[in-house]
């Protein structure tokens, strides 16, 4: 698992954790349910970069593309 991944998957955690569920997650980054559920729970080994990218962004990361 890449470093991105992890730190990925640790903000999802702590939204979780704050009371969010991975479908309020989605919807706040603009990004497909079952693709992040897919993810997160290890049924797809890989997430496009567009989509992690809007994740971080909406889980208070800075991004990764301009």
């Amino acid at each position: 698992m890449t470093p991105i991944e992890t730190e990925l998957r640790r903000l999802i955690a702590e939204a979780r954790a704050s009371g969010k569920n991975l479908k309020k997650i989605a919807d706040g980054a603009d990004v497909g349910y079952f693709k992040l559920y897919n993810w997160f729970n290890g049924r797809s080994p890989v997430l496009n970069v567009g989509v992690a990218d809007r994740l971080y962004r909406s889980l208070g990361g800075k991004g990764f593309t301009k």
